[in-house]
């Protein structure tokens, strides 16, 4: 099975910057129900490899940390172990999945709005630089399953290929007022039009609905100042 193929099947229907592929049935990665303990580097590359996807081991320059570098299609990323228990940044139970942009002059509201309609990453620019980043944190405090690691992968590659369509297409919201329903009409009409072999990531569809349901709780009085405990 292609690398393409074996994210298509983690639910993640990849575009533009890394080619396309249709979302297909199976199971991304061996034994997906099995859990990691850790997202040690060791822990992370084996996996990566089976996704095909090309990793090595790195130090960080300014600790010597390790972390993991990869490369999918186009996209360079890392992952950093964190909440390391053990000695030497070992048994490492949180990880930091990171891109990064460069090389644009990026629209601080419509990286704003990206972050904002994305609740599965948070994305922004760096203080002070024309760096955009987009970022995914996981926990394994308890393991967390092989198959997840895949998805959770996926969708992060999947969103961050969004990111960059929408930095070079130079896109900027120009009002303060109303991006969240342009947004929200937006996710609706893909869902709407998709299918035909090319359906989206049911992840991504729920991911840029944020600020609907929040509507929603509102208008059905669930927010947070108006739930009461069950008796």
């Amino acid at each position: 099975m292609t690398t393409l193929k074996k994210f298509a099947c983690a639910g993640l229907a990849v575009s533009s910057l890394f080619s396309t592929a249709a979302v297909t049935q199976g199971d991304p990665i061996s034994n997906p129900r099995g859990t990691v303990a850790n997202f040690d580097v060791s822990t992370l590359l084996p996996i990566l490899s089976e996704l095909g996807v090309p990793a090595t081991a790195e130090r960080a320059a300014s600790n010597g940390v390790p972390f993991v570098g990869a490369k999918y299609g186009n996209l360079n990323f890392t992952i950093h172990p964190t909440a390391c228990l053990g000695a030497n940044t070992t048994n490492c139970v949180g990880a930091l999945v990171l891109a990064t942009f460069s090389g644009y002059s990026p629209n601080y509201q419509s990286v704003a709005a990206f972050d904002e309609r994305h609740a599965f990453a948070d994305a922004g620019i760096f203080t002070g630089q024309s760096v955009v980043y987009i970022g995914r944190y996981d926990i394994a405090d308890f393991g967390f399953a092989r198959g997840n690691v895949a998805i959770s992968l996926g969708t992060f590659i999947g969103l961050a290929d969004k990111l960059w369509q929408e930095l070079e297409s130079g896109a900027k919201t120009v009002s303060a007022e109303g991006y969240a329903d342009d947004m929200m009409a937006g996710a609706l009409n893909r869902r709407q039009v998709s299918g035909a072999g090319q359906e989206d990531d049911p992840h991504m569809l729920a991911l840029e609905l944020v600020q609907q349901f929040a509507r929603d709780n509102v208008a059905v009085g669930a927010d947070n100042r108006k739930i009461r405990n069950i008796d």
